[in-house]
């Protein structure tokens, strides 16, 4: 979920909707980011057929993100809404990171 799922909503003073409390963990991690360790990859003899998860190892929770764009759009309100029907309420671990230096 990107800032910009969020922050589109709030600006507009719609409510942000954090399903199952907004307690689900992802790692993210800005674009530039993801393409700076491809090109690395692409570069590197080790990475060669091998599957990379590009991340920053740093779990943040979807509250986390959507709490301070809330209090910076003053009509802006976050609603804890349940898990829909068939969505895993625990995030999965996350997947070894792999560092090429």
């Amino acid at each position: 979920m990107g800032g910009g799922l969020v922050r589109r909503p709030a600006a507009l003073g719609l409510p942000l909707h954090l399903n199952g409390g907004g307690h689900q963990v992802r790692d993210l991690v800005h674009v530039d980011d993801i393409a700076d360790g491809t090109l690395h990859a692409l570069s590197c003899a080790a990475a060669d057929r091998e599957t990379l998860d590009i991340g920053t190892g740093r779990p943040t929770t979807i509250r986390r993100v959507a709490d301070p764009i809330a209090a910076h759009y003053p009509n802006a309100q976050v609603r804890e809404t349940p898990m829909p029907p068939g969505t895993r309420s625990a995030a999965a671990p996350a997947p070894p990171t792999w560092n090429a230096s």
